[in-house]
């Protein structure tokens, strides 16, 4: 259930954006980071339900992603009842909780190829999620990311929900621009669009 997908460069990357493909078990070369979004409601254990089948639906998606050879994964609608951090066997996951009523809730997934080193870990909403990280790429490159995993309204959401949400993402944004100009900075958004 892969929405989108797409690959980062970073300065003295190959023309085009391409580079020799590596799976994500390896760290990118030339700096490319694979990097997709997935709506997945599946996440949330209902009352019938033991925490085995989380686990097991975790490593499930885990599985795919680390088949698909992403790096980053941004998900919406994870709907942890907890805001968290989760170490998986392929991935570091940040998972902001869901609302009260069992909505929302977004997640970012690092894979521990990139040997990630967190700075920072900023939950803007049940809709946002902000993770700053210094990447450890092939050939002993260093990159600074700071990565968003965003679920926007959909359409019929009142017009102060969207422009709220909108405008959240675009300060986020600005600011982590600003406090890390030296920083890539990726967005993963289900839009609703």
């Amino acid at each position: 259930n892969r929405r989108g997908g797409g690959v980062v460069s970073a300065p003295g990357a190959p023309e085009g954006g391409h580079a020799a493909r590596s799976g994500a078990g390896d760290a990118p070369a030339a700096a490319h980071l694979r990097c997709a979004t997935a709506n997945v409601p599946t996440l949330r254990p209902g009352e019938h339900q033991q925490g085995i089948g989380l686990a097991a639906r975790l490593q499930s998606l885990e599985m795919q992603f680390n088949e698909a050879d992403l790096h980053l994964v941004g998900i919406q609608e994870g709907r942890f009842k907890e805001s968290q951090r989760y170490d998986g066997v392929s991935y570091q996951i940040f998972a902001v909780a869901a609302d009260d009523a069992g909505s929302f809730g977004v997640q970012l997934w690092l894979h521990r190829c990139l040997r990630p080193d967190v700075r920072a870990v900023l939950p803007h909403s049940t809709r946002l999620l902000e993770v700053e990280a210094r990447l450890h790429l092939a050939q002993g490159m260093v990159q600074r990311l700071v990565a968003f995993s965003a679920h926007a309204p959909h359409l019929a959401a009142p017009h102060d929900a969207k422009a709220g949400f909108w405008d959240l993402l675009t300060t986020a944004v600005n600011a982590a621009a600003a406090r890390s100009p030296n920083a890539k900075i990726v967005v993963l958004l289900d839009a609703n669009a």
